[in-house]
């Protein structure tokens, strides 16, 4: 070997070390060194990942960032402050909806679907719309859900604050400050600013997750943002009643600095994937081999590279540099035919700046769901803490949690800038969506039916393979719609219906609409036409004098008419009235049998006794009630009033009820039509 080639190699050697200068392990301090048993953890040994964007990029600093604070001015908008959670959703898993108050009007249909989506996976959400003032109010707004609605995790949607975290060098690391999401997971921990800053610099106490945090921001992404929401709420949807899929297969693409990892990553993957290709080879590992299996249709892509959020930088041996960079713009335009992602790529998912890669994952148009991923250098390691939870069917929320409490926490220079860009609340396998919708049937009136009665009882029921929540009813008649909703219920496959109508003439059309956990709906109607009779069967009463003394005899009569063409089933009632205290008493209630044309007067003698010491004011009240709809038909009172023959100052008088006792004694053996 000559001298010029040997001064050629080192140089080579010097500057790849110049340039990457983490390819070689170093020491860490004690609390990120080593596992209880002394040797050393993945964390000591993985090459750190760095800055990988080209020259003269860098990272946005806090003070860039900082901007003007809206007061916190939050509201609650599903449920509403009129409705209480509905009864279908206790017991399920709390989720809270944050929404940046710019963006909801143009969302709140789809925020309103993606709740109900939700539900299916057993969870109850709660959607917040306003302005978030600073990043402490939203964590003790998170701290109270914590408490009081036992919270398990939370989407932040559009331009929520984010809580900043400063790490300092040693010989291992860089100085770095960075937007975290753990602040709004560890609720319960103890974050410290000592130095004024801004920016916490201490993390102590309990310092584990108690839930789950997803971020869907595309704030800084170009184009329009309403629109980008828009879609990735519709991609959601799809995904989740299952329109939209891909093969059952995952990507695992390595480049240089960890190739003696690839494959325990690949094992890590195959935790959750059957099927997963490795891409590792150090020659075939290029931005260009990397865009073009975009499109395989894998469900899911784990990268490792370089990174900056502008995009990756891979490492290759053929001296051209355009070859090295994969930029967000291009992953914009390829579109990846994937669903999630694990970025293993510095920065990667640092939201706050401009058209970072973690965004475009997840917001193109037609497949990107969710990412985890890193806002600074470092990524996830001990990958099985995440994958082993998602294969046993736990959301992304869940495993992210689960991975932050055992591994997350370990290391700030790490892990402390991980991220989860999207819905926290999916699974690998989407939970299968029930997409049947209730059936309804009308039991009576019959269709088309022909009533001279102004009231209508309709009867039915609806059923659901899965189970209905609530019904509700609608009346269309030639001058009003009339409609409304019964309270929600548990859900049950098995719903009996029953509506008293009143009709108006002509033309009425009643409709059940039945709604099943899923919010799938299904309805049935009726009509009925309403030919107003000219008359309806009557009732009346008298007595033949107005006042009685202690042993007179009351003669009441009570005359039924039935003047239609048709027999009427109906309800007599009877009622005794003590006018002087508005006391009333049932006296008789008895269903009978009106014939066409029935006509007959019944009458009662009663002996008054000695009643009561004082005298007193009472009436007969009778009527007559539909039988089906209890509406009254007819009714008439005749008023008396009682005198005793003599007063007796020094007796107590007896209460109302004693004295229809033994008036209702007499009045019992009346013989009705039956």
């Amino acid at each position: 070997m000559t001298k010029k080639m040997l001064a050629f190699m080192l140089f080579i050697a010097m500057s790849t070390l110049a340039i990457s200068p983490t390819l070689v392990s170093a020491e860490m301090n004690s609390t990120e060194t080593s596992n209880n048993s002394g040797s050393p953890r993945e964390i000591d040994l993985v090459n750190i990942t760095r800055w990988g964007g080209p020259e003269g990029t860098y990272p946005t600093s806090f003070n860039e960032t900082r901007r003007p604070i809206a007061p916190f001015n939050v509201r609650k908008v599903y449920p509403d402050n009129k409705m209480s959670l509905p009864l279908y959703d206790e017991g399920k898993m709390r989720v809270y909806v944050l929404v940046d108050g710019a963006i909801y009007d143009g969302i709140k249909d789809c925020l309103q679907r993606y709740v109900d989506d939700i539900r299916v996976g057993g969870f109850s959400g709660m959607i917040f719309v306003g302005t978030w003032g600073t990043p402490e109010e939203v964590r003790e707004f998170l701290q109270k859900g914590y408490s009081i609605d036992d919270l398990m995790g939370v989407l932040l949607i559009g331009d929520i604050p984010a809580a900043w975290y400063e790490t300092s060098a040693d010989n291992r690391y860089d100085d770095e400050e960075f937007p975290m999401d753990l602040f709004y997971m560890d609720l319960n921990g103890v974050w410290l600013d000592s130095d004024g800053d801004g920016m916490y610099d201490h993390h102590t106490g309990d310092v584990a997750p108690e839930i789950w945090v997803g971020r869907l921001d595309a704030t800084t992404l170009s184009g329009d943002k309403i629109t980008l929401y828009r879609n990735y709420f519709d991609k959601n949807h799809r995904y989740r009643t299952q329109e939209l899929s891909l093969q059952k297969r995952a990507l695992v693409y390595v480049d240089d600095p960890w190739y003696e990892w690839a494959e325990t990553w690949n094992s890590d993957v195959g935790l959750l994937y059957d099927n997963t290709s490795l891409v590792k080879e150090k020659p075939a590992t290029t931005a260009t081999d990397y865009e073009d299996r975009l499109t395989d249709n894998y469900e899911w892509i784990s990268v490792f590279a370089h990174s900056w959020p502008g995009g990756h930088h891979f490492e290759d041996d053929d001296w051209n540099p355009f070859n090295d960079y994969v930029f967000s713009s291009e992953i914009k335009k390829i579109d990846p035919h994937a669903f999630f992602y694990n970025l293993f790529a510095c920065s990667a998912c640092r939201y706050i700046e401009r058209n970072y890669i973690g965004g475009w994952y997840i917001f193109v148009d037609t497949y990107g769901l969710a990412a985890v991923g890193s806002t600074k250098t470092g990524s996830m390691l001990k990958f099985e803490y995440f994958y082993n939870p998602l294969a046993q069917g736990e959301n992304i929320g869940e495993a992210f949690e689960e991975w932050f409490t055992i591994e997350g926490v370990t290391s700030e220079h790490w892990h402390y800038g991980m991220v989860l860009l999207g819905d926290p609340t999916l699974t690998i396998s989407p939970i299968e969506m029930d997409t049947t919708p209730p059936v309804v049937t009308i039991t009576s009136p019959k269709n088309g039916s022909v009533v001279d009665t102004e009231y209508v009882m309709m009867k039915g029921f609806a059923t659901d393979d899965v189970g209905i929540v609530r019904v509700c009813s609608k009346h269309e008649s030639q001058s009003s719609v009339i409609g409304f909703c019964g309270p929600d219920f548990n859900a049950t496959s098995n719903v009996s219906i029953s509506w008293a109508v009143e009709l108006e003439e002509g033309v009425n059309t009643m409709t059940w609409t039945a709604y099943d956990e899923a919010n799938n709906s299904g309805n049935a109607s009726v009509t009925v036409i309403y030919e107003k009779s000219e008359s309806t069967p009557t009732v009346s009463i008298a007595t033949d004098k107005k006042e009685y003394r202690s042993g007179d005899v009351m003669n009441v009569t009570s005359r039924l008419e039935n003047p239609t063409e048709t027999t009427q089933q109906v309800i007599f009632a009877l009622d005794l009235i003590f006018t002087d205290t508005g006391y009333r008493r049932e006296i008789m209630w008895k269903e009978i049998t009106l014939t066409e044309g029935y006509a007959t007067a019944f009458s009662k003698s009663l002996h008054i006794g000695y009643l009561a010491p004082m005298e007193f004011n009472a009436s007969w009240h009778v009527a007559l009630l539909d039988k089906t709809t209890l509406r009254i038909l007819s009714e008439d009172t005749a008023s008396w009033k009682y005198v005793p023959s003599k007063r007796v100052y020094d007796k107590t008088m007896p209460t109302e009820a004693e004295i229809v006792r033994e008036i209702t004694k007499e009045i019992e053996r009346v013989k009705l039509p039956s």
